[in-house]
């Protein structure tokens, strides 16, 4: 009979079945709740039909089949109508729950699936992110470390990186430069940039240019520009990285390499030159010299040959200036403590500028000594007094001072033209007109002068460089127009402990004497006149044209040779070598050297060698004979 809990129970079976969402739970609630009906109900729930007996209700949908119920009616009439419709849609409803079951199980595995690979992708993503920051940050380094200004633009010409030693040189960060081009191409230079920034995107080739940058505080330095594209794609540029090498000190170094070049080949010329002016200064003087003792004082005659003497005095300092400035100038440098040296000629530095220019002087205590021939030291300060005067319009004060400098190989590294070591300064100051750019780069140029035409030979600098280079030192010139000038002079500091004082012979005197000279100058106008000078003076002269002559001579002559006077470059061989064949003759015989310069055969860069006795030509008799006597009266 029908239970009449029945419609009841089987709406609890379906809200059932809707609240469980899993497979195997639904079958077994479905099946387990048929069965306990089946004693109102015939059914059993089958996966295939094997009979065909009672109605079979299919589990199924249209995607699906999951079984079939099998409904038998033993009793006829027992199930009516209504109650076979609860039990197929509550058959349909479990097919769609065990299908949604099985869509959400493959969508479950799928979602496994997908999160599994989403996963996998995103620790790829993050390792090739990581890897990227790394490459990044490497590349940053690389370009922080570059001691060159590094800066990399996007296509628009705006900075995105800077490194530090952009910072250091031109004095911008990047901060101060997003979304503006950097403002330090001068006007003169932006044609040349723009082209070059044009050649990079169209070729895509990396470009290089010297130009000229200018840094924040408006200072303008020499560089070269090393640029590159940065390729967003084959044909497509993104930007551009730029490499900038500083060549400031490059380009002065150059300069100043330039500029000694040419000051050394001046010197060369110079040097020739006043050699061979030197030789025909000394006949001109000679001659005046014998001309004057043999005129009457009261005759014009006299006084004319007084001017020539005068002038071709005149002269040879001129040649000696000359001489000076190409280092071949013979030198005899001994200690000196310059605070003594240059209080020495205070006084009559103090005659040379006049009452109107005060000189104020400032010795460093506890000076290092230096080797220096103490007459250098005069010309130097001479020269420059008298640069600071004509300087000076009306009153106006000079300082000299001293002082101990030492520099390292740093700081001559970081400064072009200063060397190593341990120096004495030597400073001239003056509060005068002060010097422009272009005058400075030409400073040191022989006849180079700012003065009237008449009033400066423009040797006087190119002397004192010639002195300070002749003795191993460098000049540094500070100097602003209307900020007076002031000029450092660093000679070497002499370390060698030995006695390198020379006493200084008394004045020269013309006293005459009785010995014999070998003469030998290959200048026959200066073999005669130098010959009737001696013989003047009362010497037994040997003359001769040649070193072949010379030596043919001394092994000829009876009797002594007391004195060899002999010119330093002649043709056959030179006047050392000379020397040591007649004293190998004449071992006792004393050597007295002359020339116009040195050439270096005698004296090693113009410093004589100790012991031996020069005299630089042009020479008076009077110069001539004292030194004879020096050396003769010596040999005892």
């Amino acid at each position: 009979m029908k239970s009449p809990h029945l419609e009841h129970d089987l709406f609890l079976l379906m809200l059932n079945l809707t609240q469980i969402s899993d497979e195997a739970s639904l079958k077994k609630l479905f099946i387990d709740s048929m069965n306990a009906l089946s004693d109102q109900l015939q059914f059993r729930f089958i996966e295939e039909p094997y009979d065909t007996d009672g109605e079979l209700i299919e589990v199924a949908t249209s995607k699906n089949r999951f079984g079939f119920v099998r409904m038998q009616e033993t009793c006829p009439g027992l199930i009516d109508a209504p109650i076979k419709a609860v039990i197929r849609n509550s058959v349909k409803m479990l097919a769609l729950f065990l299908e949604k079951q099985l869509q959400e199980k493959m969508l479950a595995d799928d979602k496994l699936l997908l999160n599994d690979l989403v996963a996998r992708q995103t620790k790829k993503l993050e390792a090739a992110n990581r890897d990227m920051k790394e490459r990044e940050k490497q590349l940053k380094a690389i370009l922080e470390a570059n001691p060159d200004p590094m800066v990399v633009y996007d296509i628009h010409g705006h900075p995105q990186f800077v490194n530090f030693a952009f910072t250091q040189t031109f004095g911008w960060i990047l901060d101060e430069l997003k979304g503006r081009p950097i403002p330090f191409v001068p006007d003169n230079q932006r044609e040349m940039t723009t082209k070059a920034i044009e050649a990079i995107y169209r070729s895509g080739k990396p470009v290089q240019i010297q130009t000229q940058r200018s840094t924040r505080d408006g200072k303008i330095i020499d560089v070269i520009i090393s640029a590159a594209n940065i390729e967003k794609s084959s044909e497509v540029a993104a930007g551009m990285v730029v490499n900038i090498t500083d060549i400031t000190e490059q380009k002065k170094l150059q300069t100043q390499l330039h500029q000694a070049q040419k000051m050394e080949s001046v010197g060369r010329l110079a040097g020739g030159v006043a050699h061979d002016f030197n030789n025909m200064l000394g006949v001109i003087l000679g001659h005046t010299e014998l001309a004057l003792l043999k005129a009457d004082k009261d005759n014009d005659l006299y006084s004319d040959l007084k001017e020539i003497q005068t002038a071709a005095t005149r002269s040879a300092d001129l040649t000696k200036q000359l001489l000076a400035f190409a280092r071949k100038q013979t030198i005899s440098p001994r200690r000196l403590d310059l605070n003594d040296t240059v209080e020495s000629m205070l006084n009559m530095l103090r005659r040379l500028i006049g009452e109107n220019i005060d000189l104020a002087w400032k010795p460093a205590p506890n000076l290092w000594p230096v080797k220096m021939d103490p007459s250098q030291i005069d010309q130097i300060l001479a020269n420059l007094c008298v640069n600071a005067k004509d300087a000076i319009a009306g009153v106006g004060r000079l300082t000299i001072e001293t002082g101990r400098k030492s520099f390292d190989e740093d700081y001559c590294s970081a400064h072009a033209g200063y060397i190593p070591g341990d120096f004495v300064l030597l400073a001239v100051s003056d509060n005068g007109c002060g010097m422009d750019k272009d005058t400075l780069e030409n400073l040191f140029e022989p006849f180079f002068t700012t003065k009237e035409v008449g009033k400066g030979t423009g040797l006087g600098l190119a002397t004192i460089y010639g002195i300070i280079k002749q003795n191993n030192g460098f000049i540094h010139v500070y100097s602003e127009p209307g900020q007076g000038s002031t000029f450092r002079i660093y000679l070497p500091r002499l370390v060698v402990d030995e006695e390198t004082d020379q006493a200084v012979p008394d004045k020269k005197t013309a006293a005459g004497g009785t010995e014999t000279i070998l003469l030998v100058e290959d200048e026959p106008s200066i073999l005669r006149m130098t010959r009737m000078m001696l013989e003047r003076k009362g010497y037994t002269v040997l003359s001769a044209a040649a070193p072949a002559e010379a030596v043919e001579k001394a092994e000829n002559h009876v009797g002594p040779i007391d004195l060899l006077m002999t010119d330093v470059v002649m043709p056959e061989m030179n006047g050392r070598d000379l020397a040591e064949q007649i004293t190998a003759i004449y071992p006792g015989i004393r050597l007295l050297f002359m020339s116009g310069y040195t050439a270096n055969v005698i004296a090693h860069q113009g410093v004589l060698d100790d012991g031996v006795a020069f005299i630089q030509k042009p020479f008076s008799m009077a110069d001539m004979t004292a030194k004879i006597r020096e050396l003769l009266d010596n040999s005892c």
